[in-house]
């Protein structure tokens, strides 16, 4: 990793296709660009998707012992509602521009589980954290930075910077600790118990170590077994979390899930370093190093690469399969993929270019900005 890529993954996780303008602009793409900054490797291999190729791999997890000494392949994650576990919705998405605070220009970067509640960015710099409720726009008190993630239970999960990240809950803010030794950290995720998951480094992001922290907000590590690496990487992450605990990421490259009781599983291989960047249900969303989507079924036990549109991979999905892919603005159109190969297009509302960031469970809402890196607005899709 360059010193250029290292410093970028720190400075408000970057942007997803250009550097990071002087006024911070398009924070969104902060989210995606810093997590493909940390893992890019020029020196580790790399393939380019043609088409779709399911890559079977049965068996690979194997027999493993759990803590409380049961033995047995990788357990199922916690099933959707029984709402969620319907026909997923049907193709076509239909774009709505949401106004921010006052007018002022906002990006949309996170949305809860149900869809209901959208969080994002507003202000000058792009600092301002802010969530959308019923479209109408609410700035949090006490917090700055940019909404990372929303919780089931409507917590707003913000990361200010390189040193300070936190869990706001109707006006009440938790600062989530850093782990003993560790300067640095990066929070992802958060679920409705208020847990949330993220990396923590002292400095020297090659060596970032995968951690959790409780609804309190303290702090511990998740195991990293040394046997589990791909070629030389040596940073690791956590990077989502599902209802129950279980947390979906990388250890030195390896795609992993980790259960709840802390034993970390891997996924099925890609032939290639490989980050994760959100988990749905049976599936976890992510991508190869050289920006290929890829979408793991955990009950399968196969991965699926999707067809290449940029550098950024898969950034969410839905508990259906529907992998969002978010392409680059004013480069190429942001899509919702199914498992069964249906493919929705995410332009703005008059057909401008998009991106998305986010999609709740369902995959039947998404969120992102529309325009350009200098003028934008942020959008909602709503999906049939």
């Amino acid at each position: 990793m360059s010193n250029d890529e290292r410093t970028g993954a720190e400075l408000r996780h970057l942007m997803l296709t250009i550097d990071v303008p002087a006024s911070r602009a398009d924070v969104h793409r902060a989210v995606t660009d810093g997590q493909r900054a940390i893992h890019r490797r020029t020196a580790m291999l790399t393939a380019a998707a043609a088409g779709v190729a399911v890559l079977a791999t049965a068996g690979v997890l194997g027999a493993v012992k759990f803590r409380d000494g049961a033995t047995g392949n990788l357990p199922a994650l916690s099933p959707p509602s029984a709402a969620a576990s319907s026909a997923g919705p049907a193709a076509g998405c239909e774009p709505t521009r949401l106004t921010g605070p006052d007018g002022q220009q906002a990006e949309a970067t996170a949305i809860d589980p149900t869809g209901r509640i959208v969080g994002g960015t507003t202000g000058a710099q792009r600092d301002v954290p802010v969530i959308w409720k019923d479209g109408r726009a609410e700035r949090l008190s006490g917090v700055q930075g940019v909404v990372v993630d929303i919780g089931a239970d409507g917590a707003v999960l913000g990361w200010a910077d390189d040193s300070d990240a936190w869990v706001w809950r109707s006006g009440q803010v938790t600062h989530l600790a850093k782990l003993a030794g560790n300067r640095l950290l990066s929070a992802y995720a958060i679920n409705g118990k208020g847990q949330v998951a993220g990396y923590a480094a002292d400095g020297n992001l090659n060596a970032a170590v995968p951690v959790m922290w409780a609804a309190d907000g303290s702090v511990h590590k998740l195991s990293t077994p040394a046997a589990t690496k791909f070629g030389d990487v040596t940073d690791s992450a956590a990077r989502d979390i599902t209802e129950d605990g279980r947390v979906v990421g990388e250890i030195r490259g390896v795609p992993v899930v980790w259960t709840t009781q802390g034993v970390p599983l891997p996924l099925a291989p890609v032939g290639s370093q490989a980050m994760v960047s959100a988990v749905a249900g049976r599936y976890v969303y992510g991508a190869k190093v050289d920006g290929t989507p890829l979408r793991w079924d955990i009950e399968a036990a196969t991965v699926t690469e999707l067809a290449r549109i940029s550098d950024n991979g898969a950034r969410a999905g839905s508990v259906h399969g529907d992998a969002l892919l978010p392409g680059e603005l004013a480069r190429t159109v942001s899509r919702r993929v199914g498992v069964n190969g249906r493919v929705d297009l995410l332009p703005g509302p008059g057909g401008e270019p998009a991106i998305a960031a986010a999609m709740s469970a369902d995959g039947s809402t998404i969120v992102g900005v529309a325009g350009t890196a200098e003028s934008h607005t942020p959008i909602v899709w709503t999906c049939r």
